[in-house]
């Protein structure tokens, strides 16, 4: 199963590079070369730990911010698996810098992990990107969490004027993509 999951996740990347390049076709020209992507995110589950490169493949070649859900992992520190995203940020264009891995927990267990996967959100993530052209002035701030823990009203409160734009991975048996 995994090599057929990887193949997937493989072919999503793909798929998404190419859905890029269609975008884009007549509408650039000599002056603008911008992919114009800035986040990609992935659902809830969604990747394998053992499938990072790819994501990480897919994040240097569209410049892209990836918040992805990874498949349950177990984490030195914590007694169980827990189920937790990844923000992968890309290092800047011409840069000898690795590009940014951070991972996001999870607090607040739907039904079916209750008992069976140990809660871990030591901290909330908060992304600052800074405009190159206005270093002195606040950045964007963007935030995320998995799931249920969207649905965590004091998140909510404490995120409201402190982010803004809040992402959410999440595994919704409702949609069918």
């Amino acid at each position: 199963y995994r090599s057929k999951h990887r193949k997937h996740i493989a072919a999503v990347a793909s798929l998404v590079c190419k859905h890029i390049q269609a975008q884009q076709t007549g509408v650039l020209n000599a002056k603008n070369n911008n992919r114009n992507i800035d986040l990609i995110v992935w659902p809830e589950l969604a990747v394998h730990e053992k499938d990072l490169d790819i994501l990480i493949a897919l994040s240097r070649k569209t410049s892209a911010i990836i918040f992805s859900g990874l498949t349950f992992i177990k984490q030195p520190e914590i007694p169980g698996p827990n189920n937790c995203a990844i923000w992968i940020v890309p290092s800047r264009k011409n840069s000898e810098q690795k590009e940014l891995m951070m991972y996001q927990g999870k607090k607040n267990m739907m039904a079916d992990e209750l008992g069976k996967v140990v809660p871990w959100r030591p901290y909330q993530l908060m992304l600052e990107l800074v405009h190159p052209q206005f270093p002195n002035k606040p950045g964007f701030i963007l935030t995320g969490s998995i799931c249920y823990d969207a649905t965590d009203i004091a998140l909510s409160a404490d995120l409201r004027d402190k982010s803004n734009a809040y992402v959410i991975s999440a595994l919704n048996q409702d949609v069918n993509t």
